[in-house]
């Protein structure tokens, strides 16, 4: 009988950090939360709209990780929930990163995974 969960494909994660001056948050962050334009944040933690934050995370982009440093803005939050972080200060190379990031993992797999024996 077949595993189903070697078919299970879950989207790429990113750990990403969130410091901001009375908060510090930690938080995995799917490839699909993630655009050029700033990242969906899945917290209880619910700031007021432009709370300004230092988000920090590492791209898994080949041929190698890339990491990410910007300042940003919360543009909204869901409270409880989540929050919307807008990037501020993106270089373009790190935008470019964000957007390779995002269509590798959007692609899938190029071959499927092997059967263990």
């Amino acid at each position: 009988m077949l595993n189903q969960s070697l078919n299970t494909r879950r989207p790429p994660s990113v750990l990403l950090e969130v410091a901001g001056e009375y908060r510090h948050i930690f938080a995995r962050v799917q490839s699909k939360d993630i655009s050029e334009s700033g990242v969906l944040v899945r917290t209880a933690e619910t700031p007021t709209p432009l709370t300004e934050f230092m988000v920090r995370f590492v791209l898994p982009v080949a041929p190698q990780d890339i990491a990410i440093e910007s300042a940003g803005a919360a543009a909204r939050a869901l409270p409880g929930v989540n929050m919307t972080i807008v990037f501020m200060n993106l270089r373009e190379e790190q935008r470019r990163a964000i957007a390779t990031f995002v269509t590798q993992s959007s692609a899938g797999p190029t071959q499927p995974p092997e059967m263990p024996r």
